[in-house]
């Protein structure tokens, strides 16, 4: 058996790179890996990067890592197979197979000698299909109507035992429905719908998951993980919903979309002056649900209706100014207008010899 090797300090350090590089889309080349994001942490770090690979379907996994804990990692991966950890020179190297056949390692797993008192059961590591849906988004979930339950006559995206459909017409999404599936999944079926509706076709499936997910996302509730929140890590609801809508993208051979949303006519009517107090009053406001001080960070200036110039304190790292950037756009989307973007105000070069 070939077993795929990856070095995750690497992987890491290429994601980072990309987040000064690129705009969007920053995660790695690889498909599987293109949603996955590291963790300080990296015995979290390791295991949902084991937890992405058997999302793909892959069987084994070789990770290597510069620091580990070993007792941790092999405690919470138990639900994800056969682990084996072990030094290689200075690092560590992980080696799971059988990942997710968590009855199989199971059965594997030593009972404590008879003489001593048998550990306390470590906690199991959920996997993503058995995972509830984030508290942050059960209450606009539960309190979301739904409005388009049903079916329309179009085309069909199969989301496991549910299904959605779109009518498109001159290339725009102008009806959409959904039908099946459990109850936290029909709340963001019915969110997608509402969201790609009168889009053109190629935005609703590049980003209509998204745009449903920050539709019952409670800006004043914890978000459901630290950083950039994504479909795969916001919950398995929509991790489901983007893997199906990106398979039925694939299938369909469309291109990749380019559409900027254009802001509301209410928003285009307030002042420049009555913007800015509004996108600063959500920011302060936003900043702590994104693990930053409200003093940390400023909404300088608007450029045009949508650019939201940013400017971070002396003390704030690039590595976490990097982290916060994307959650706090987010956030000002959910709480202000949707076509918000934020950009960080660039600095002027202060030294005299650099600017003969």
């Amino acid at each position: 058996m070939i077993i795929r090797r990856i070095d995750y300090d690497e992987a890491a350090a290429r994601y980072a790179d990309r987040l000064d590089t690129k705009l969007r889309g920053f995660g790695d080349d690889t498909p599987w890996l293109a949603t996955w994001v590291p963790d300080p942490d990296p015995v979290r770090g390791v295991l949902s990067l084991l937890e992405a690979a058997a999302g793909e379907g892959l069987d084994a996994l070789e990770v290597v890592v510069d620091r580990l804990d070993p007792d941790a990692l092999r405690a919470r991966g138990r639900a994800l197979g056969a682990l084996q950890v072990e030094r290689e020179g200075e690092r560590w190297r992980v080696t799971a197979t059988g990942l997710g056949d968590a009855a199989t390692h199971a059965a594997e797993t030593p009972a404590a000698p008879a003489n001593r008192p048998a550990r306390p059961a470590e906690p199991a590591l959920v996997r993503p299909a058995e995972a509830p849906l984030h508290a942050a988004f059960r209450a606009r979930a539960e309190a979301l109507a739904l409005d388009h339950a049903g079916h329309v006559a179009g085309e069909a995206i199969a989301v496991g035992d549910a299904e959605i459909t779109l009518r498109v017409d001159g290339g725009v999404v102008r009806a959409a429905a959904h039908a099946g599936g459990g109850r936290w999944s029909q709340a963001a079926h019915e969110a997608f719908c509402r969201a790609v509706i009168g889009l053109p076709v190629e935005e609703a499936l590049a980003h209509g998951v998204h745009r449903a997910m920050h539709r019952l996302l409670d800006p004043d509730a914890g978000r459901p993980v630290p950083g950039v929140m994504t479909p795969r890590n916001a919950s398995p609801v929509f991790a489901a919903l983007a893997d199906a809508v990106g398979h039925f993208t694939r299938a369909s051979a469309l291109e990749d979309s380019t559409y900027a949303a254009a802001p509301s006519e209410a928003w285009r009517a307030l002042s420049y002056d009555e913007k800015l107090a509004r996108v600063r009053a959500a920011l302060r406001a936003a900043c702590g649900a994104c693990g930053i001080a409200p003093e940390q960070v400023e909404a300088v200036s608007l450029q045009g209706d949508v650019r939201v110039q940013i400017d971070f304190a002396d003390d704030v790292p690039v590595s976490r100014r990097r982290a916060v950037a994307m959650p706090l756009e987010a956030e000002l989307q959910a709480r202000v207008e949707p076509a918000l973007r934020i950009e960080r105000e660039a600095r002027r070069d202060l030294s005299p010899l650099r600017r003969l």
